[in-house]
């Protein structure tokens, strides 16, 4: 039988909280805690190597702690929010 693990909440695209709502997940890979993965094996045929994505399971497999301020770019939440109302619009 699968472990069964809680999710907290997280944000939502629409940038509003919700609360105590928390998810239940139904692992189906059990961890039985002696079968080590050979993660060398895994992958994709013809898969390219990236530097960056190394770098990041590195950093991921030595634990290191990560904060947003390491993760620049992308859509803020007010982008967010802003693309949201733009489609509702053009849905209307």
């Amino acid at each position: 039988m699968s472990e069964r693990i809680e999710l907290p909440p997280r944000m939502f695209a629409a940038g509003e909280e919700h609360v105590g709502i928390r998810t239940a997940v139904d692992c189906i890979i059990p961890d039985d805690g002696e079968e080590e993965l050979d993660e060398t094996v895994l992958g994709w045929p013809g898969e390219i190597k990236d530097s960056k994505v190394d770098n990041m399971m590195r950093l991921i497999n030595e634990e290191k702690t990560f904060c947003s301020s390491m993760f620049i770019g992308g859509a803020t939440k007010a982008d967010v929010v802003r693309i949201i109302k733009e489609a509702k619009e053009k849905n209307a």
